[in-house]
C-alpha cells in the first residue's frame, strides 16, 4: 500500500518506513542518522544472507524477542528489506531507497573491499582478502573489472527484493530484461528516492518527515585511494559492466524530475 511520505495524526495510519539499503550508496550513514529515533522504534535487517524467507524469519524472531508486532515499529532498515515484508502489519508502508552514480558506486565498492582485505579487524576480512587479494597482492581496479566484480549491484538488489518469489536470491535472476523490469518497477512504487549526490538535502527531507535531527555524518568511508585519476578506458569498463545500473539510475533521476518518487516536489540532483 502506497502512502503519503509523511506522518498523520492517527497512530494507526502512521506509515511504517522501510529503507532498502543498496551497497555503497551511503546506507550506513543513513541508517545511523535515522537510528537517532528517541521514542521511535526501529529494526535493522541486514544479516539474512540474500534470502527473503530468512529475512522474514529473522524479522519475526526479532519481533518475538521484543514481544512486539510489526505495527509497533516505525522504521525497518537494511540490505534485506524486501517489497512486501510490510504485510505483517496493518499500517500503511512507505518504502524508500538511495541510489548512486554507477561509476562512483563501483569505485566506492572496490575501495571498501580493498580496505577490508587489508584490515584484519574487519568482520569480512577473510571474504574480502580472498576476493580482492587471491594471491596476496591487491587487485587493481582494472583487474576487478576484468573479473566482472560488482556488476549491476543496484539492479540485482532491487530486482531480487521485488521478486514475489520469496526464494529468489540476489544475482540469481539470469534474464537481463526481467532483472531490469523488476528493479525499475520497484523504483516506480517507491514513496521516496534519494541520491548520494544530494544526500544532505534528501536526508533532511526524510528526517523532517520522521521528526528527527537533520544533521548527519558520513560513515563507513573507504580509506583506500586510487593512485591516479581513472582513465577513460577504466570508466568505459565500469559502465559496460554496469549496463543495467546505468539506465536504472537514469530512470530514478527521471522519476525524481517527474516527481513520481514522492508526493511532494523535491529538487532535482
Amino acid at each position: 500500500m502506497r502512502c503519503d511520505f509523511g506522518m498523520t495524526n492517527n497512530d494507526s495510519q502512521k506509515p511504517i518506513y522501510l529503507f532498502v539499503h543498496l551497497p555503497k550508496c551511503a546506507g550506513t550513514s543513513i541508517i545511523k542518522s535515522l537510528s537517532r529515533v528517541g521514542k521511535r522504534k526501529y529494526i535493522i535487517l541486514s544479516d539474512s544472507p540474500e534470502s527473503k524467507l530468512q529475512a522474514l524469519s529473522d524479522l519475526q524472531a526479532e519481533l518475538k524477542r521484543g514481544r512486539q508486532q510489526l505495527d509497533d515499529i516505525d522504521l525497518l532498515m537494511g540490505h534485506d528489506v524486501y517489497h512486501g515484508i510490510h504485510s505483517l502489519a496493518q499500517r500503511p508502508a512507505a518504502y524508500f531507497t538511495f541510489l548512486r552514480d554507477p561509476v562512483t558506486r563501483y569505485v566506492s565498492h572496490y575501495r571498501y573491499l580493498s580496505d577490508c582485505a587489508k584490515n584484519r579487524r574487519s568482520p569480512i576480512h577473510e571474504f574480502a582478502k580472498n576476493k580482492m587479494a587471491p594471491d596476496g597482492r591487491l587487485l587493481s581496479i582494472q583487474e576487478s573489472i576484468d573479473r566482472q566484480y560488482f556488476s549491476n549491484v543496484m539492479t540485482n538488489h532491487l530486482a531480487a527484493a521485488n521478486d514475489p518469489d520469496l526464494t529468489t536470491k540476489r544475482w540469481k535472476i539470469e534474464d537481463p530484461q526481467r532483472l531490469y523490469e523488476l528493479a525499475a518497477t520497484f523504483l516506480d512504487s517507491m514513496d521516496f528516492i534519494g541520491f548520494v549526490e544530494t544526500i544532505s538535502q534528501d536526508t533532511e527531507t526524510i528526517c523532517q518527515k520522521l521528526g528527527l535531527p537533520s544533521s548527519m555524518r558520513l560513515t563507513n568511508l573507504s580509506k583506500t585511494h586510487l593512485e591516479t585519476a581513472l582513465d577513460e578506458s577504466v570508466i568505459a569498463g565500469i559502465k559496460q559492466l554496469n549496463d543495467l545500473d546505468q539506465p536504472l539510475y537514469e530512470h530514478a533521476l527521471l522519476l525524481r524530475k517527474q516527481n513520481k518518487s514522492s508526493d511532494r516536489a523535491i529538487a532535482e540532483p
